[in-house]
């Protein structure tokens, strides 16, 4: 091997370096910080290969994945303003609240050790909120209409799985959080989301089962026409009525880089999500 060294020579004179008080703190705290994720990245580097090397079957690192969920749930009123004078907003707790959403998004993830993946997600979102008022008794001789909210736009997020396996068995646990941009200036969705699943695999496939927990907060501003009175502002939060559903899933390996998912959710909130994935 030869070493290419530069004949160039340069002064300590020609170049003066000030370092202050400030420069030295952040000189001080980014050292470590560059050294940790140096040293984190051999390490998990050097973990991966030496348990590739033992025979464990670990996945490429880097992937790209295309996904089409779906879900339906119901929401409960969390806060509430209404511009029709005379009605008392406790009226409408209890009353049927409907969300149906559909996302079509991508997720790249990496996976910074064997057991530590993060991620980051985009695309797009649409959705509707249906508050049924039938049934809603004012007192007057009028039947109300029912209040739809109708929304798409841009979702974006990301997030960490912790997983682990032994033998044909496996776990993993992770948090998502999610949030929108939406072509109605006056709604705005947020969400977060942690999941926990366990399956066992064969080769080629596996299964798995498990449960989630999400927590959305809906904020919508608009007005509502009643009949015979008018349209009245109103100002809404919703939140989840049932955080907690469960989840079954099988994926099936095409071969070392492509892969599909499919799952179902069901229990108080129902979803189906089916998902391509390629690993580099």
């Amino acid at each position: 091997m030869h070493k290419r060294f530069s004949s160039q020579h340069r002064s300590p004179s020609h170049t003066i370096m000030v370092t202050t008080p400030r420069h030295r703190l952040v000189r001080t705290l980014l050292l470590p910080v560059l050294l940790t994720v140096l040293t984190s990245a051999l390490a998990a580097a050097q973990s991966f290969e030496t348990l590739r090397a033992q025979g464990y079957d670990l996945p490429p690192r880097l992937g790209v994945r295309l996904s089409l969920y779906s879900q339906t749930q119901a929401y409960d009123i969390d806060s509430l303003t209404i511009g029709i004078p005379g009605i008392d907003p406790s009226l409408l707790n209890g009353i049927s609240i409907r969300n149906r959403t559909k996302t079509d998004h991508a997720i790249v993830d990496y996976w910074l050790f064997p057991f530590l993946d993060v991620f980051a997600l985009g695309g797009h979102v649409e959705g509707t909120t249906q508050v049924d008022l039938s049934n809603l008794n004012l007192g007057l001789p009028i039947r109300l209409n029912n209040l739809s909210i109708n929304y798409n736009g841009t979702v974006y997020g990301g997030g960490i799985t912790l997983a682990g396996g032994w033998k044909h068995y496996f776990g993993s646990l992770t948090y998502e959080a999610t949030n929108t941009s939406l072509n109605v200036s006056s709604s705005s969705i947020t969400a977060w989301v942690s999941s926990l699943q366990l399956g066992y695999k064969v080769q080629g496939a596996a299964v798995y089962v498990g449960a989630m927990y999400q927590h959305t907060d809906e904020h919508d501003r608009g007005s509502y026409t009643m009949p015979y009175f008018g349209s009245f502002p109103y100002n809404v939060q919703f939140a989840v009525r049932h955080a907690i559903n469960y989840q079954i899933g099988v994926t099936a390996t095409v071969n070392e880089h492509w892969n599909l998912l499919f799952e179902g959710g069901f229990g108080n909130r129902r979803s189906t999500m089916v998902s391509l994935g390629y690993r580099f």
